[in-house]
């Protein structure tokens, strides 16, 4: 078996009452996984067939083939043209799946998956908390407020558990996290501190000279303007 790192990937939704039902998200997210690449990596076969290949290939051991075949084939017609997607490694998923965790190290998990889908494959982006909290909630969108979280993440909405998160995240799981007079804030999992830092000032430079040319022009134009009725 290949040593390669392998990912279940699933819509973000079904992250949703993630911390209170746990197991069943998990449930779902494996049912989902298995059923997507079975259809959608494999081309020869039955279903059925393709589904065991896709077993094997994970290294998943069904025990019903026809139940998880049914739950994986109802998730992907819900969902399975949603394009906010996320994967969660093999090691990750078993480890949540087998072991005690506690409540925090769940709303880290959902936070770290949270962060994953809004980048992609972007090297850095700018979220902000409320973006972040949605998409923990399992929503593709902003939602409008924090009073539309659920409550089980209500708690961990205020200033003093979301920076918790973060350092957790920047030690655990390698996030990369940047914010300097700005609404909102940058994360990477792709660059190092000073590349992040580097590319968020440069970026922030080319703003204001292209707001200082936007404002010269705006000046230049009244003046004209002004001159041609005296």
């Amino acid at each position: 078996m290949s040593s390669e790192k392998r990912y279940f990937n699933f819509p973000i939704q079904l992250l949703d009452g993630f911390m209170i039902k746990k197991d069943d998200c998990l449930n779902d997210i494996l049912h989902f996984a298995l059923y997507d690449h079975a259809i959608n990596n494999l081309k020869h076969g039955t279903i059925e067939h393709r589904f065991s290949e896709t077993a094997y290939y994970y290294s998943v051991t069904l025990g019903s083939l026809e139940y998880t075949l049914k739950e994986g084939k109802r998730l992907y017609s819900e969902f399975g043209e949603e394009k906010v997607k996320v994967g969660i490694s093999k090691e990750i998923y078993w480890d949540f799946r087998a072991n005690d965790k506690t409540p925090f190290e769940d709303v880290c998990l959902l936070a770290y998956l949270a962060l994953r889908s809004i980048l992609r494959n972007k090297p850095f982006c700018k979220i902000t908390n409320l973006y972040w909290l949605s998409r923990m909630n399992g929503n593709t969108h902003a939602l409008d407020d924090v009073c539309e979280i659920s409550d089980p993440l209500k708690k961990y909405s205020n200033e003093y558990q979301l920076n918790k998160i973060k350092f957790y995240l920047m030690d655990a799981w390698n996030l990369v996290h940047y914010g300097r007079y700005t609404r909102g804030f940058y994360i990477s999992f792709k660059l190092e501190l000073g590349d992040l830092v580097y590319q968020v000032e440069k970026k922030r430079k080319s703003l204001k000279m292209r707001q200082q040319k936007d404002a010269q022009k705006l000046a230049l134009t009244m003046a004209l303007e002004k001159l041609k009725n005296e």
